[in-house]
């Protein structure tokens, strides 16, 4: 019998709640926000309400008294740590009504296998205003200026954005965490928002069309929920297809230990680093307007735009490498190259050697927005994998021998004081 009456809590839920426009407050403009969230799972934009049919993209759950509902989300990557700062949802009301002639209490809990709350705070009657300062209440509407709008034509509630903001909870990158929120109410259900992703029309980052429910006893059992499904368990049931909590969830990454000295494996901006540098096997080098004051030798993968090296820049058995207006102040060999790479719209104060290759190596062709200069000979051979040599400058000779397959590039694009083997005609 529980669980019927859980059935048509849901039931309910599709038939009384009221949502609104994705962050558009009900007075006013949308307000911009000063960074991208890390899950952006929002409210829907497309198929709203019953003029969509059998589209219908919105609706939200409860699972009644003593029970609470959430969702899984992800950040980032395995290895990462990130720093959850503010979490926002939405939730179901009356219109015409204060937060707090509603809702007593409010409480987000987050976690692993096991969930806890992280801010909870509380609200008078005839008030918006919550206890706990980094919680906020708004009345929003659909990016379309709507109400939420229950199975009963004309019969419209009100959408809440609850906001918890100035949040400090470490999580691991990569890694699957729960997010509940749930509040008390003396005559109404807690209802969080909800959405088929396919039909949302907005991002809906992670979602796998299913939400979580709990029981409020046992907080370390997840129970998966499957709104389109036949009706059973824990919380199946209660619409015509599938859906996902709606959430935004902001984080930031953690910085990690510093690298080890000389070693470049992660994102470099417009800095200086000093001394001879290598970027390790299985590691990226991300160079964005950095001067490298030494010689640079690349045994993982390099991304280097607009970078300055003041020295020889060699890479031997690389995964990868992609340059792009990039100044070297000596020599570039480039041998054993595993996977696609390219050097792009870049000078060379010397010569260059791409040699061994396994992977394909594009040297000035297209997408490159230009070719480069090299002031020294180009030197190609023994590659097993598509060289391109196009729109390139060499003051000093460029020979091929030796690939398979032969060299290719727009004929006649390169200059060099002599062209000769597999190149001669490029």
């Amino acid at each position: 019998m529980r669980v019927i009456q859980r059935r048509l809590l849901l039931l309910i839920a599709a038939m009384t709640t009221a949502v609104v426009a994705v962050g558009v407050p009900s007075g006013g403009a949308v307000s911009k926000l000063a960074a991208a969230p890390a899950v952006d799972r929002g409210l829907p934009t497309d198929n709203l309400n019953n003029a969509a049919g059998p589209d219908r993209s919105n609706v939200a759950w409860s699972l009644g008294a003593g029970e609470l509902t959430g969702d899984t989300f992800s950040i980032g990557a395995p290895g990462e740590k990130w720093i959850i700062t503010e979490v926002k949802t939405w939730n179901i009301g009356h219109l015409g009504m204060k937060f707090g002639d509603e809702f007593s209490d409010i409480t987000l809990f987050l976690g692993d296998s096991d969930i806890a709350p992280v801010a909870t705070g509380t609200i008078s009657p005839g008030s918006n205003i919550d206890s706990n300062p980094n919680i906020k209440h708004t009345k929003v509407k659909y990016s379309d200026g709507s109400n939420y709008e229950s199975q009963t034509p004309g019969s419209f509630r009100q959408l809440w954005l609850d906001d918890f903001k100035n949040l400090h909870v470490q999580i691991d990158g990569g890694q699957t965490y729960y997010f509940a929120v749930d509040g008390t109410s003396p005559s109404y259900s807690w209802f969080n928002h909800a959405s088929n992703a396919a039909l949302s029309g907005s991002p809906q980052d992670g979602s796998d069309d299913l939400y979580v429910g709990w029981d409020s006893s046992d907080l370390s059992t997840p129970n998966t929920c499957d709104s389109g499904a036949p009706a059973g368990g824990f919380c199946d049931g209660g619409w015509d297809k599938s859906s996902d909590i709606n959430v935004q969830i902001y984080a930031k990454q953690k910085a990690g230990p510093p690298p080890p000295p000389g070693t470049c494996q992660s994102t470099v901006g417009a800095t200086t680093l000093n001394g001879n540098t290598t970027v390790p096997a299985g590691k990226t080098c991300t160079l964005n307007g950095t001067t490298v004051v030494g010689n640079l030798t690349v045994n993982g993968t390099l991304v280097a735009d607009g970078a300055h090296i003041v020295g020889n820049l060699t890479a031997t058995g690389a995964e990868s490498f992609a340059l792009d207006g990039v100044n070297v102040d000596g020599n570039g060999t480039f041998t054993g190259t595993q996977n696609a790479s390219q050097i792009c719209s870049s000078k060379f104060n010397g010569g260059l050697t791409v040699s061994g290759s396994t992977g394909p190596v594009n040297i000035g062709g297209a997408p490159c927005g230009s070719g480069n200069t090299f002031n020294g000979n180009g030197t190609v051979s023994s590659n097993n994998a598509q060289i391109t040599v196009s729109n390139n400058k060499f003051n000093g000779n460029l020979a091929c021998t030796g690939n398979t397959p032969k060299p290719n590039g727009v004929k006649k694009s390169n200059t060099a004081f002599v062209k000769s083997g597999q190149c001669s005609k490029l």
